[in-house]
């Protein structure tokens, strides 16, 4: 469970550490009777969850907001509209499943993790068909009034990076091929993840 940081020197997974770990900021502890100074100059996390909109309404997002901490503005939340299946098509799509060339995303995250934690950092860019898309959205964003709004940018950009990457390594797995992540995210993804911020 989150909860706001007791002291200055709490390292567990308090909202105030996951404020930092949105901007990869350093997270180091102090350790022993001597001082000794331990942890990471860059930590940084991705954070997915599901739930019913009733129990996150009533149990998280209520307690998120109080705290008035930045924490919340750091989350995109999304609720997908209700759709009543038959039994017939619930089994149409779980026979669909059963054919998929992989039955498990363990892998996937298995390379990607391999990929971007093995040596020296990855860096992604834009092309400039994206560079100018994501501009764009920001001077459309501007002009209705969201212009000091920094995580709406750069939430943009992360869902841009995630798609990018995912996709990448899911088509992989797929296809049963290996490589690297391309190093540019084209403009066709930049454009996914601004649909995808308009939504949440």
């Amino acid at each position: 469970m989150l909860y706001p940081s007791k002291s200055s020197n709490d390292q567990s997974l308090t909202m105030e550490r996951m404020c930092k770990l949105y901007d990869g900021d350093a997270w180091y502890s102090v350790k022993g009777s001597k001082g000794k100074r331990i942890g990471t100059q860059f930590a940084s996390m991705s954070l997915v969850g599901y739930t019913t909109p009733k129990m996150f309404l009533q149990k998280v997002w209520g307690r998120v907001v109080e705290n008035k901490n930045g924490f919340a503005d750091r989350f995109v939340v999304f609720c997908c509209d209700k759709e009543e299946l038959s039994i017939i098509d619930k089994e149409e799509y779980s026979a669909k499943l059963d054919e998929f060339a992989i039955s498990s995303l363990d892998l996937v995250y298995e390379k990607i993790y391999a990929e971007h934690n093995c040596g020296d950092p990855v860096e992604y860019k834009l092309t400039v068909g994206a560079k100018e898309a994501y501009q764009r959205y920001i001077a459309q964003s501007a002009q209705e009034g969201h212009q000091s709004d920094a995580k709406l940018s750069k939430n943009a950009l992360k869902l841009a990076l995630v798609l990018h990457v995912f996709y990448d390594r899911l088509k992989k797995a797929i296809d049963s091929t290996v490589g690297p992540v391309p190093r540019d995210i084209p403009e066709r993804t930049m454009k996914m993840a601004i649909s995808l911020c308009s939504t949440f």
